[in-house]
């Protein structure tokens, strides 16, 4: 089924924004949210370890830790295939510890050989230096023979700048994209399926991420955005619902705004990661409060 022509010419223009004017593909790199190990990572220095620390604050996830040992550094990457022209955005979620003691970044190197061996051709670094979880991208196109991209995260240190036991930095939801012509979406109905229902499984928390994978709803890995049925209820302190792709950073806009004992409904269309997910942000007036939320999914854009 397909909407109107006017609705799918709103939500392309909506999408064109994403990735500084462009349309990305889904992440390329493997075990990008390190669900439960860092397979898929090559570990330098310093052993990096798998953590159960998760942005999202899920108990079924985690997220990479790139420890510093008192000289040197410890190093985390994962090298892809690239193609000349194209331009890649990279990024993730990322927290630093120590900043101040040492220097840590995430970066992207293109290589002229295959498996990131060879010339490195250029390179786009992102310093990191917030203790509390960020979003971080960053952006580049590859030069003239490039055959592959890393994305590496470290913690650097060194004789002239010695890091204290515990310098690291974590890395959860990382992702490399390569823009990709932008085409009209068309509206695609699917039967009524529950997304999310907190009442299950524990009311939202002020600015707690919850990152859901929307497969589940039939949903395709390529839909770029989804249509859903919001309800927030029980709140306990007034705020605003805020949904969003898992891999852009929180916007100011809400889709639904509450007060205490309010329940509130809404429909909403929400643009998705690279991976056809979403992220659930309550912003809370209190540190205290708490809020249900409840999303059925009703149709994707593809």
């Amino acid at each position: 089924m397909t909407r109107s022509v006017a609705a799918v010419v709103l939500l392309f223009l909506g999408l064109a924004t994403r990735g500084e004017g462009q349309d990305l593909g889904p992440s390329l790199l493997q075990n990008g949210h390190f669900d439960s190990s860092l397979d898929g990572w090559t570990r330098f220095g310093f052993p990096s370890e798998w953590s159960m620390e998760d942005v999202g604050g899920s108990p079924n996830s985690g997220s990479a830790r790139v420890i510093a040992p008192p000289i040197s550094g410890g190093t985390l990457t994962q090298c892809r295939s690239a193609a000349p022209g194209v331009r890649y955005h990279y990024g993730g979620k990322v927290r630093y510890a120590r900043a101040l003691s040492s220097a840590a970044t995430l970066a992207a190197t293109f290589y002229d050989g295959l498996d990131c061996t060879g010339a490195s051709l250029g390179y786009s670094t992102i310093g990191l230096n917030s203790s509390s979880w960020q979003q971080v991208r960053g952006a580049m196109t590859a030069p003239v023979g490039t055959a592959s991209i890393s994305v590496t995260a470290d913690v650097i240190c060194g004789m002239q700048r010695l890091c204290p036991t515990g310098a690291s930095v974590w890395l959860d939801d990382a992702f490399l994209r390569a823009e990709r012509s932008l085409v009209p979406l068309s509206f695609h109905t699917v039967p009524p399926c529950r997304l999310a229902d907190s009442r299950a499984t524990g009311p939202l928390r002020t600015f707690r991420q919850h990152a859901l994978a929307t497969a589940g709803c039939a949903v395709p890995a390529t839909a770029r955005a989804v249509s859903l049925n919001v309800t927030v209820t029980q709140a306990t302190a007034a705020g605003d619902l805020r949904l969003y792709a898992a891999d852009t950073g929180v916007p100011l806009t809400s889709v639904a705004n509450y007060v205490p004992g309010q329940t509130r409904a809404n429909n909403a269309t929400v643009t998705l990661s690279g991976d056809a997910e979403l992220d659930v942000y309550a912003g809370l007036s209190s540190a205290e409060g708490s809020v249900h939320v409840i999303l059925d999914v009703n149709g994707y854009w593809q």
